[in-house]
């Protein structure tokens, strides 16, 4: 998916089409469930790799009190994330196979969240103290990163690095709550929150096309819309491994495809400063669009997991007739469920043109 110039600039149109957002059902298996081996501890008291396991922080500390982890207030405490010293590393098991899914949205395989950061356009005259997002400007291709090198095994001892990226610990910084101003969370003591809703679903990775540069001139508010109801974090497709390395992963024999079980994630910097240092908060499984997690999109009818011209087609080739049998093919183009494919249908397609299974509605 190509992200179309204006595409920022629209953010605030496209967030009034009538959707629900999808809360996301805490799952532990979503996530690495134990730390094989820890080395090269960090800073201060940045050393615990459990921190490391289960899903990505959804609040941090603000002076005291508690507020989202929203892109440019990244979450920093030493019960939310590890550091990997100079020279270190950390080995993180799922307990089950990471696949590499076609199904997943991006092709995404596995997602790992550190805590970069955004800054905020300092040209504005302006610090962040969860005001409205609306009103504060982020810093254009500004993002506070810690580059972690990134390892891949099956057996946690043949190990296959990502050498030409991703990393660990770089865009996108983790949001933790859904910027929604029609469902805020009100259970902030002392804060009256009118901005950041349902949690953010961390099995759904934010769009790899879009880097730093594309927010040019954008609000809080808005880089926040672009995630959707994705945590964040960075992506990381099997794919990408050298292709004889991901030639030599075992394939599974039940599903036909690659994985691996094990992630090790490295500090490759040789400076002095704590400040380079890569943090881990958490790493997560990608959920196959069309499961449970993700379902299917309305307006979805050739079921590839988006409103798209392939609907369209769809939709015409059954264009006029009746519905009398839910089994039939056109019954899945019947989106008004009267029983006839018209104008009707062609509304809903238009509705939720673009929406993606990772976009739930």
């Amino acid at each position: 998916m190509i992200l179309k110039k204006l595409k920022i600039k629209t953010l605030l149109l496209i967030s009034i089409l009538p959707v629900t957002v999808c809360a996301y059902n805490y799952d532990p298996n979503d996530f690495a469930t134990s730390y094989e081996y820890y080395a090269g501890t960090g800073a201060g008291y940045y050393i615990y790799p459990d921190e490391a396991l289960g899903r990505p922080s959804i609040d941090t500390d603000y002076f005291g009190s508690l507020r989202p982890v929203v892109p440019v207030y990244p979450q920093w405490l030493p019960t939310e994330i590890v550091t990997i010293g100079r020279n270190g590393y950390l080995i993180l098991k799922f307990n089950h196979k990471v696949a590499d899914d076609e199904n997943n949205p991006y092709g995404i395989d596995f997602i790992i969240f550190g805590n970069a950061m955004q800054a905020v356009d300092p040209l504005a005259g302006q610090d962040w103290d969860y005001q409205d997002p609306c009103n504060v400007l982020i810093k254009t291709g500004h993002v506070n990163t810690e580059f972690g090198r990134v390892s891949v095994s099956q057996d946690g001892f043949n190990w296959y690095p990502f050498d030409d990226g991703p990393f660990a610990d770089s865009f996108a910084p983790t949001l933790g709550r859904i910027y929604d101003t029609n469902d805020p969370n009100t259970g902030y003591a002392g804060w009256d929150n009118l901005w950041w809703a349902k949690v953010t679903n961390p099995t759904i990775p934010f769009d790899p096309n879009i880097d730093p540069n594309n927010f040019e001139g954008a609000t809080v508010a808005e880089m926040s819309q672009e995630y959707g109801e994705s945590a964040g974090g960075t992506g990381f497709d099997l794919r990408d491994l050298d292709p004889n390395d991901f030639n030599d992963l075992q394939t599974d024999p039940n599903s036909n495809r690659k994985w691996i079980q094990y992630i090790k994630i490295e500090c490759t910097s040789i400076s002095t400063e704590d400040s380079n240092l890569p943090e881990i908060d958490a790493v997560s499984d990608v959920a196959a669009c069309g499961d449970y997690k993700h379902p299917y999109p309305t307006g979805d009818i050739n079921k590839n997991c988006i409103v798209s011209f392939g609907d369209l087609k769809a939709l015409s080739d059954y264009w006029l007739n009746t519905v009398t049998d839910q089994n039939e093919p056109q019954a899945e183009a019947d989106l008004y469920q009267d029983g006839f494919i018209d104008f009707r249908d062609f509304a809903i397609l238009t509705e939720y043109w673009d929406y993606c299974s990772w976009k739930c509605n």
